[in-house]
């Protein structure tokens, strides 16, 4: 005898397009309970004809169950096989995860370019936006809805390229602005020093033309006496001193406070000084923003990668 079984399949869409589903067929007499009819399986319970094979799953094993269940006209038996598939995500992998990886990686082909070549970067960096769009509106009309958080990362990191490149401008604008200021203030600098030097020039020449002046008739001017000057002397330095006990007790107690908190303000001054270093230029340029993208972007990009496929190989139920 041949049956045609039409079953109903079980499907989990969380791990797509590494999931599985299983299919159940449940066999069970109608209105004969174990007095008429047994339901039993063989030893080799299932023996497959031909190998099976479908367009978008593979057959990975299947189960057998037997059950007698109590009914109010008898007991009958209950015949159940699983069968298992698991899904050939090659073509998801092709159509979905590697496009998308593609320009995710183009969109940073922009770091390498120019800082002024700012037309064509922008041009990369929305044609690589639109181009993910694209794909997205596609993988939301044929494919469900558990690629949305890699669709969405990837989206997220083609416009974090798009916001590096709009700091990127900004830091190049001003560095034009600060060069042409620079340039501005030199020749105004050059220009003062000249007008310094010819008045210098001009000054020196008429100091050398003038004639010295002397007053012969005016009398010298009288000096003090040797000892109003001793005098003198002596009260300020008797003004000026102070006890001898109150200057060591305050050479004694800077000296505790020295051994109290040198080493500890020598550690800190130390790691201040490893750490923000005085003679270091801390100016952030578009130059150093596109290099530090370089290596940013791709890394983080990694990361992602390794958390993600990390995430889906511990909660994935089927055999790669």
């Amino acid at each position: 005898m041949r049956l045609n079984v039409k079953t109903p399949c079980s499907v989990n869409l969380k791990m797509f397009p590494f999931d599985s589903l299983s299919c159940e067929i449940v066999l069970e007499s109608y209105s004969f309970n174990t007095d008429e009819v047994r339901l039993l399986w063989h030893d080799v319970p299932i023996t497959m004809m031909e190998k099976v094979e479908l367009p978008d799953f593979d057959l990975i094993g299947w189960s057998t169950d037997h059950q007698r269940l109590e009914y109010p006209n008898g007991i009958w038996d209950r015949a159940k096989v699983k069968f298992t598939f698991a899904r050939r995500y090659g073509f998801y992998l092709f159509q979905s995860y590697f496009p998308t990886s593609l320009t995710v990686i183009s969109s940073w082909v922009g770091f390498f370019f120019d800082v002024r070549s700012v037309s064509a970067r922008i041009t990369l960096g929305v044609s690589s936006l639109l181009a993910l769009t694209f794909q997205f509106g596609n993988v939301l009309r044929h494919l469900p809805r558990c690629l949305d958080v890699w669709m969405i990362f990837s989206v997220i990191f083609i416009f974090c390229t798009l916001v590096e490149l709009a700091i990127v401008c900004q830091l190049n604008r001003w560095e034009r602005e600060r060069q042409i200021g620079s340039k501005v203030l030199g020749h105004w600098l050059n220009q003062i020093r000249k007008t310094r030097r010819n008045e210098n020039r001009s000054n020196g020449d008429g100091v050398r033309k003038r004639a010295p002046l002397t007053h012969g008739n005016s009398p010298p001017k009288e000096s003090p006496p040797p000892n109003t000057i001793l005098a003198q002397t002596a009260n300020s330095v008797v003004h000026q001193r102070k006890p001898l006990d109150q200057v060591a007790d305050q050479d004694n107690y800077s000296l505790d406070e020295e051994k109290k908190y040198g080493c500890w303000r020598n550690a800190v001054q130390r790691l201040a000084y490893s750490l923000c270093p005085p003679d270091r230029d801390w100016t952030v340029t578009s130059v150093q923003v596109d290099r530090c993208s370089m290596i940013m972007f791709p890394l983080s990009f990694l990361i992602f990668n390794i958390v993600y496929w990390s995430i889906y190989f511990v909660k994935m139920d089927r055999p790669m």
